[in-house]
């Protein structure tokens, strides 16, 4: 009877042992993979793109296929910390699909961000020149703009759920 409960806590200790594993295993930022995260009990699917992530427009109980989230509209495009991937805190469900041309770099829209005195409007491939980046430009034009900055996937998460819920409650 010893030797069954010995066995018993080996094979329990194996299964925690590779559970573990699998939590700390890093993902690799793959351009052009779809990842999701869970939102209470719902799915919300994006994509890995240069230096964004794409957020889609869908809050869905059921497990979708890669061509129907490719199918779905784009929410936002917005800058992540990489740990949201790499940590595994949001899970890749696929490998590398190639980018539609409206997901390249050079196609996405322009972000603003407000550096003290001026707010600018920053194009993807806008360098720094003489310590500046951007056009300099009004409040009004930087109205339907993502903000230029790196969010945190929390930060993300409460978006996209403020999101949902305000969709759901205006669809009842």
């Amino acid at each position: 009877m010893e030797k069954v409960w010995l066995y018993f806590w080996l094979l329990l200790y194996r299964k925690m042992e590779k559970i573990q594993q699998q939590r700390t295993k890093k993902q690799q930022r793959t351009v052009g993979a779809i990842f999701r995260l869970r939102l209470r009990n719902a799915f919300v699917y994006g994509r890995i793109l240069e230096d964004d992530l794409a957020f889609y427009n869908a809050f869905t109980e059921e497990e979708l296929s890669e061509n129907q989230i490719l199918s779905l509209p784009i929410l936002f495009i917005v800058m992540v910390s990489d740990y949201a991937i790499t940590k595994t805190y949001w899970q890749k469900i696929s490998k590398s699909i190639p980018l539609e041309k409206h997901l390249q770099k050079d196609q996405l829209p322009p972000k603003y961000f407000y550096d003290g005195k001026n707010y600018r409007i920053v194009k993807p491939d806008d360098m720094l020149e003489n310590d500046q980046i951007g056009t300099i430009t009004s409040l009004e034009n930087c109205e339907n703009l993502e903000y230029w900055a790196v969010w945190t996937p929390e930060n993300i998460e409460k978006r996209l759920l403020a999101y949902f819920d305000e969709k759901q409650k205006n669809h009842l």
